[in-house]
């Protein structure tokens, strides 16, 4: 998702692991890895059912469904801890629909803008 997509109005950032999995599960998705090419980097990813590229993260998406692979939510916090992420999300959009938007973003840039 770029960041125009992200309503700053409607949007939160949070590294909370209990809200994330919540606002995931409310939002049918369910917790995958992506590994970052030959660099053995884990990136954390959501899988929404029914949607055409099953992760709203389009800003720096490096492949489609197939090269995500569904994880628990243990192994998915790892990635995420690791990786020094904040998750970023919309409960509603700007139109007052459900939001499904997320991005991961870098914890020290997301203290910097709180």
């Amino acid at each position: 998702m770029t960041d125009a997509n992200l309503d700053t109005e409607h949007s939160r950032v949070t590294t909370d692991h209990r809200t994330i999995r919540q606002w995931v599960e409310k939002n049918g998705g369910s917790p995958a890895v992506e590994k970052a090419g030959g660099k053995g980097i884990t990136i954390p990813r959501i899988l929404f059912p029914g949607d055409g590229s099953d992760d709203d993260t389009t800003a720096d998406d490096a492949g489609d469904e197939n090269d995500k692979s569904p994880v628990s939510w243990k192994r998915w916090f790892d990635a995420f801890d690791a990786g020094d992420f904040a998750f970023a999300y919309q409960e509603r959009t700007a139109d007052g629909d459900a939001g499904r938007f997320y991005k991961l973003v870098d914890r020290t840039t997301a203290r910097e803008h709180a």
